[in-house]
């Protein structure tokens, strides 16, 4: 095997190699962080003793005026409307490469039909951006082949290479759609990167080390003096070798993610697209050509074209967002998938409102976890996470950022609690909190964590800006006990359905209106 054998020879199924190895990762990841979640829950701080605050709330916190479900809807079509551009950026200069590079001949429809053929990462990501809300997937599934059904009719060429190209695309499709789902979005899109990364790099590795005849002497020489003498073993050694420090490089790029991540550079969002955008790069550059490895760097150049674009785009759309609403999201915690899905959707959409703060479980956490709490628990660093005491809770509560991100999107602040510090925490929450959502399903006399912050919840004086979420497993009369009488402050009870988010949002926003409402008539007779 020499230099001029082609890179992309044995990385045309990148992303289908990095998913294989990155898929049973992240399960075990999976395992590992909830069990040490779990495991570091049922333990005491080592802090001093935290003492809970009782006290009503005197003031509404922060809000001015009462949150509108139209903010919801314009950032996630101002987010939409990125990721089609730079879908139709990156996928007509993909189409280019695509003609250019296979000699085709450029023309206006060949060029649409292919820019339209690549431009399928934009229905994935309308995906991404919506939540999966049906009628944004099905309309964006209908333009997309509605339009390359255009295109190749009015082209008048043949359906066989667009055919196959779009077959080919379905690999990355399973794989990016594997890593979506809830087990694995947390951890996955970090997973997979640095999966890819690895593997590119140990065949660009191993071509550059067989490309230069100093390199593949010397190490011939190292393994014959090793005793190795089978070429098959060399190449293997080195696709090894160049895997080991690929690796090493990946798990520093996640650190300096992480660490961009802290400062706000980019969301969790942007983090899942820029994984599907990297995978399908890696897919179109290799339909350019399978012998040879030029298409994959000018790939490369694409992406990141794109991804500066991308970045420009989310500066020039958003509008300074003003008055965060702040939502405490309280649970019985559930390994049910089907009763964490409303609270995905709620606290999704609530994060154009403002941030979402709730104590971290093994329920929601794998589903919620950043780069950086993701970064201290391969390095051991778990307890970090938890707050240990009274001053680590103070401190958490001064470094609080109310900020949005990139794309105009509050950050969920979960809190990890040990046994013995997750009452004051929630207590801390609760000041701090414009509205609240509890989810009571499945709540019984069992759950006496929940019993608890129902009663804090009636004695601070939330209960009016209180959204229950119940259904029929919920235990009715326990609830009514715990509450007692209630006046027209009391909390809305909601039937909790996972297919209407809408309903669970209007409350709230009436909730946290009610709250600012009632905050302003106290300031204006105290005036």
């Amino acid at each position: 095997m020499t230099g001029g054998t082609s890179l992309w020879g044995t990385t045309y199924f990148l992303a289908l190699f990095a998913a294989i190895l990155a898929l049973p990762t992240s399960w075990f990841l999976f395992r590992r962080y909830r069990r040490s979640i779990l495991r570091l829950m049922d333990q005491r701080s080592s802090g001093d003793p935290m003492t809970e605050d009782v006290r009503p709330i005197p003031d509404h916190p922060w809000r001015t005026a009462s949150p509108h479900s139209d903010v919801i809807e314009a950032g996630m079509r101002r987010n939409v409307t990125v990721v089609i551009i730079v879908a139709l950026v990156s996928a007509f200069a993909f189409a280019a490469l695509f003609l250019i590079w296979n000699d085709v001949g450029l023309s206006v429809w060949r060029l649409s039909t292919f820019g339209i053929l690549y431009s399928w990462p934009a229905v994935i990501g309308v995906w991404i951006v919506t939540g999966g809300r049906r009628r944004w997937v099905v309309t964006s599934l209908a333009v997309y082949f509605v339009s390359l059904g255009l295109a190749v009719f009015i082209a008048g060429g043949s359906w066989e290479v667009p055919a196959q190209l779009f077959l080919f695309s379905l690999v990355p499709t399973a794989a990016i759609i594997g890593f979506l789902s809830r087990r694995f979005r947390g951890v996955g899109a970090l997973v997979l990167g640095t999966m890819m990364l690895a593997l590119a790099g140990s065949q660009a590795f191993a071509f550059t080390v067989f490309g230069n005849e100093v390199l593949i002497t010397a190490w011939a020489e190292l393994l014959t003096a090793l005793g190795v003498t089978s070429g098959m073993v060399a190449w293997l050694a080195l696709i090894g070798v160049g895997f080991v420090l690929s690796l090493l490089l990946g798990v520093l790029a996640t650190r300096l993610l992480a660490d961009w991540y802290v400062r706000f550079g980019f969301s969790d969002q942007m983090l899942l697209l820029g994984s599907t955008f990297l995978v399908f790069a890696v897919d179109q550059s290799g339909s350019a050509s399978t012998t040879e490895g030029g298409p994959f760097g000018i790939g490369l150049v694409i992406y990141l074209a794109a991804a500066a674009v991308a970045f420009a785009l989310y500066r020039l759309i958003h509008r300074q967002p003003v008055d965060p609403s702040s939502l405490l999201m309280l649970r019985v915690f559930s390994s049910d998938p089907t009763r964490q899905r409303l609270l995905d959707q709620i606290a999704s959409r609530w994060r154009y409102l403002g941030p979402v703060r709730m104590i971290g479980g093994p329920d929601l956490a794998v589903n919620n976890v950043e780069p950086d709490e993701f970064l201290a628990f391969v390095s051991g660093r778990t307890r970090r996470l938890f707050v240990n005491g009274p001053d680590d809770l103070a401190e958490r509560m001064r470094s609080l950022e109310i900020r949005t991100d990139r794309d105009a999107r509050y950050r969920i602040d979960e809190f990890f609690c040990f046994d013995d510090t997750w009452r004051p925490t929630v207590s801390r929450l609760l000041a701090k909190s414009d509205a609240v959502v509890m989810d009571l399903r499945s709540f019984g006399p069992e759950n006496a964590g929940s019993s608890h912050e129902l009663e804090l919840l009636a004695s601070r004086g939330a209960l009016g800006r209180t959204v229950l979420l119940l259904d029929q497993s919920t235990d009715r009369a326990l609830l009514d006990t715990i509450l007692g009488p209630r006046d027209h402050r009391g909390p809305t009870l909601l039937e909790a359905r996972d297919d209407d988010t809408d309903e669970a949002l209007a409350a709230l926003a009436e909730a946290a209106a009610t709250a600012t409402t009632a905050t302003e008539s106290r300031l204006d007779r105290s005036d």
